[in-house]
C-alpha cells in the first residue's frame, strides 16, 4: 500500500577531529544516548557542550528538507521514498529509507540516480557500504550508535545517530531526524 506523505528531514553532520581523545568522543556519544542527566550535577550542560564541541572540527553542516514523497508498507517492510530537492546538490537522485517492521533496528538508506549510496545502519554493528562519487565508488563503514524508529504505515518519526568512516581515516558523526506525515 502506497500513501502520499510529507517528509521532513533534519540532518547534522560533524567531522570528528581524530587528534582529540577517545574520552571526548565517548562523552559525545553518551550525551547523545542518555542526555545530560547522566553527568554529575556539578557539571553544567554548557560545560558538557563545550567539551563536546572541542571534539568536532569547525566543519559542522546542518541540512533541513521538507518534501513530498511516499510511504509504502508491503509484506512487513516499510519504505519512505522521495526525490532529493535541488537544495541538496544531489541532482536527479531518489532516496529510499526502509526497514522490516519485525526488526526496526536495521535501517537501509539507498540513493539512486546522479548519486548512488547504499548504507546499512544497525546499532553495535559496523557495515561496509558503497558511496559512488563522480570519480569512482568508494567503500565506507557505518556504525549506528542509536536508532529510534516509530514509523508505521500511518507515518511517524525516526532518529538515526551514526558514524561514517571514509577513506584516509576521515570520520563523520551524523544525526538524522525524519518525520513522515501522511497527506
Amino acid at each position: 500500500m502506497r500513501k502520499q506523505a510529507i517528509i521532513k528531514i533534519k540532518s547534522e553532520f560533524h567531522d570528528i577531529d581524530e587528534s582529540r581523545s577517545e574520552a571526548l568522543r565517548l562523552l559525545s556519544e553518551v550525551k547523545s544516548l542518555v542526555g545530560t542527566e547522566f553527568y554529575d550535577s556539578e557539571v553544567s550542560e554548557e560545560g558538557i557542550d563545550a567539551m563536546i564541541d572541542d571534539l568536532f572540527d569547525d566543519q559542522t553542516e546542518m541540512m533541513e528538507i521538507c518534501t513530498e514523497g511516499e510511504l509504502s508498507s508491503d509484506g512487513g517492510r516499510i519504505e519512505i521514498r522521495y526525490e532529493e530537492p535541488s537544495t541538496t546538490e544531489m541532482g536527479n537522485t531518489v532516496t529510499s529509507i526502509s526497514f522490516d517492521e519485525a526488526d526496526r533496528g536495521i535501517v537501509t538508506i539507498m540513493r539512486g540516480g546522479d548519486v548512488y549510496t547504499a548504507l546499512i545502519l544497525e546499532v553495535g554493528v559496523r557495515h561496509s557500504c558503497v558511496y559512488n562519487t563522480a570519480y569512482m565508488p568508494i567503500t565506507i563503514v557505518t556504525a549506528a550508535k542509536r536508532i529510534e524508529n516509530n514509523i508505521t504505515a500511518d507515518g511517524g518519526e525516526m532518529t538515526l545517530i551514526y558514524t561514517v568512516e571514509g577513506g584516509m581515516g576521515a570520520v563523520q558523526f551524523n544525526k538524522m531526524h525524519i518525520n513522515v506525515k501522511i497527506c
